[in-house]
């Protein structure tokens, strides 16, 4: 990886063949503009690669970690020699924020692309009931935010919808709430869920390890 200044705003960065640009979880600053070669995106599961794209000269990348403030979604490697020119996030942030209408659309669209990447990250999980409890999870959780307890949460959750959400049947909800509330995860409040938070955490690390239990011993 080699680095040549360009300006203040930008600057030209040159990474060989197999070299990691950044990784899924990394903190975002810049986005990339690809000048030359190829650079593969990718996510992985457990120890398995998912490429999502390769992207060639004229493509850019890394802008949605630099505008909503999150981690890189996904990993970005050169899948041959490649010549990039870094755009600063400050730079690049001021620029947008010149036009407020601009500034709106793009934040719009950022949202948008990350509820998808989502729902793609759930869908991707093969157990049914692991996608229902993660669901359940991070909706208890987003409604957490604002609140100083967030150890039992009272929620408003359509199992129905959920369903919907997570690609199973209604009536396969309806037992996984059964399930739930057997275990004492969750209870019924009139026409609301309490769920218990690390109750639910821990239920799903014991859906994982049964998974993958199940998973060893079928090979």
């Amino acid at each position: 990886m080699k680095e040549d200044t360009v300006d203040i705003s930008e600057k030209k960065i040159f990474y060989k063949k197999g070299e990691i640009i950044f990784s899924e979880g990394d903190t975002g600053n810049e986005m990339y503009l690809i000048k030359s070669g190829n650079v593969r995106i990718y996510k992985l599961t457990g120890r398995i690669q998912h490429t999502l794209a390769v992207l060639k000269e004229g493509n850019f990348f890394g802008e949605m970690a630099i505008l909503d403030q999150s981690p890189r979604s996904a990993s970005a490697e050169a899948s041959t020699d490649v010549e990039l020119v870094i755009f600063d996030k400050e730079a690049f942030i001021s620029n947008i924020r010149k036009n407020p209408f601009i500034e709106f659309v793009v934040n719009e669209l950022i949202s948008r692309l990350r509820v998808t990447s989502n729902q793609f990250k759930l869908l991707a999980i093969p157990d049914d009931e692991l996608r229902f409890a993660t669901v359940l999870l991070n909706k208890a959780q987003s409604f957490a935010e604002n609140k100083t307890d967030d150890s039992v949460l009272t929620i408003n959750i359509d199992p129905e919808g959920i369903a919907a959400s997570v690609g199973i049947k209604d009536s396969s909800a309806r037992k996984m709430i059964e399930n739930l509330m057997e275990s004492e995860v969750i209870s019924y409040q009139e026409d609301k869920i309490r769920v218990n938070i690390e109750k639910l955490k821990e239920f799903i690390r014991y859906i994982k390890l049964k998974t993958k239990f199940e998973t060893e011993s079928q090979l």
